[in-house]
């Protein structure tokens, strides 16, 4: 297929049965569950013990965009895609080529990855700024959750719920 290898690398990267995974989410994000289920992700125990790099993030939202759809059993993905992008056509192959054409494609799934990765990197009260519009920051919260809590959360996410955060 097309996919760039290092989109093809970064999915690569799946997880080993031997590996233990928990969940990861920027610190200043915890009190906001919405925020929380927007950006949580689920990686190595490893990773999210030291926080992730930009493209460890990339991968882990990609891997769970592609456990979204997988789960994804009541509505046609092609009709779920329509009615947020206007894009059925990406909802053709298995569902690590869908989350890759989503990526490609598709600006509303690429920009939460950017602006984490911004925060990643920066952690100044601009990349604050653009990873939680258009809350406000007294929006945060303090209700912060334990890893089983949160990892509770993202597992009884579903795709359509997901898609209307972005």
């Amino acid at each position: 297929m097309g996919d760039s290898p290092v989109l093809e690398g970064l999915l690569g990267e799946q997880e080993s049965g031997h590996e233990v995974l928990k969940p990861w989410v920027p610190d200043v994000l915890k009190g906001n569950q919405e925020l929380r289920m927007k950006y949580g992700v689920m990686v190595r125990e490893s990773i999210a013990l030291k926080g992730p790099t930009g493209n460890e993030y990339r991968s882990a939202f990609l891997r769970k965009i592609e456990k979204l759809i997988e789960k994804e059993a009541h509505t046609p993905l092609p009709i779920i895609l329509d009615r947020f992008f206007s894009a059925p056509h990406l909802a053709s192959g298995n569902s690590r080529q869908i989350s890759l054409a989503m990526w490609r494609e598709l600006e509303e799934i690429q920009k939460p990855v950017l602006v984490v990765i911004d925060w990643i990197e920066t952690q100044n009260q601009e990349s604050l700024l653009k990873m939680i519009y258009p809350e406000p920051i007294a929006g945060l919260g303090d209700d912060s959750v334990s890893d089983k809590d949160l990892e509770a959360e993202l597992q009884s996410l579903a795709l359509e719920q997901f898609l209307e955060m972005l």
